[in-house]
């Protein structure tokens, strides 16, 4: 950190070893003058900036923005990818984009011979323990042994759990909010962690997005007045959570062996085929050509394979 002080004495400036380009400004939404009405994105963490006097650091010529807590991130244990290319967290298994950590597992566990693992920002903050309404007991983190994720059902490690009771969560279930929005729905739609916790239900459930039965011993959401409930992987595929730790809006990429203009970085929400291979893509990140209608995979446009 280097240059001018703000009244609270914190520096003004960074040069950011993610944006080597210019050095980031400290700044608000209400300075930015022709972005102060647009939602911003961090380029760190791919969450929402918020707009109500917080500070965060900026580079308006390049469009690049961050949280004053990810741009003030230790820079030993983290890197950058290019603003397309993806990366699959190994805690909570999303897809991301930006600034990711690698993270060593204890040598006493099984992976460790696997090497650094990846991680979000926002796994990557989690605390050592957690108390979750779903369990009386703290939930401690551990990576010494593969288990099953309580919620999902996924085999996991590592992952924070309550070893007596043999409950365990895996990261992309702990952070699950416990009320959500469906389009499909008026109405939040609540977190169920024990079918008792719906009242008076008469019949099996079933989820509202892939007409299969649900599985009561695992989560799900649920609308007491509509009678409506996800699956949590349909919930997040629905609503493309899958695709929440990615931000968008990278233009003027050049590939020059998949198309003769620029391409733009979107989420695909609609069934097109792959320019290149052709195999149809019903959502997704991709590169699209505006003008042509031409979209590329993410196989085909090298966004690394650890997409599929």
């Amino acid at each position: 950190m280097n240059g001018p002080k703000n009244e609270e004495g914190c520096s003004t400036r960074l040069k950011d070893w993610a944006h080597v380009t210019h050095p980031l400004q400290l700044v608000t939404h209400d300075e930015l003058h022709d972005e102060k009405d647009l939602l911003l994105m961090c380029d760190g963490c791919a969450r929402p900036i918020r707009n109500d006097g917080h500070v965060f650091y900026a580079c308006v010529p390049c469009q690049y923005f961050l949280h004053k807590f990810c741009g003030e991130l230790p820079t030993t244990d983290h890197q950058i990818i290019p603003s397309y290319e993806l990366f699959r967290c190994d805690w909570c298994q999303y897809l991301g984009n930006g600034i990711y950590f690698r993270r060593d597992l204890p040598r006493n566990s099984w992976l460790w011979d696997l090497g650094p693992i990846k991680q979000h920002i926002a796994c990557s903050a989690l605390p050592k323990m957690i108390k979750h309404d779903s369990h009386p007991h703290p939930l401690h983190f551990n990576s010494h042994y593969t288990t099953y994720c309580k919620a999902c059902g996924g085999l996991l490690i590592p992952r924070h759990g309550c070893e007596g009771c043999d409950f365990h969560l895996c990261a992309g279930c702990i952070m699950k909010p416990s009320r959500v929005k469906h389009r499909w729905d008026p109405h939040p739609l609540r977190l169920i962690y024990d079918p008792g916790m719906v009242e008076d239900h008469e019949h099996e459930f079933q989820c509202e997005f892939c007409s299969q039965d649900l599985d009561t011993n695992l989560w799900f959401y649920h609308c007491d007045d509509c009678d409506l409930s996800f699956h949590l992987r349909c919930y997040d595929e629905s609503c493309y959570l899958n695709f929440s730790h990615v931000k968008y809006g990278a233009t003027d990429i050049i590939k020059d062996h998949l198309h003769p203009h620029s391409l733009t970085f979107v989420l695909n929400k609609r069934f097109r085929l792959c320019g290149k291979c052709h195999d149809g893509q019903n959502s997704g990140p991709v590169l699209e050509c505006a003008p042509c209608k031409t979209i590329f995979c993410a196989y085909c446009s090298g966004m690394r394979s650890v997409y599929y």
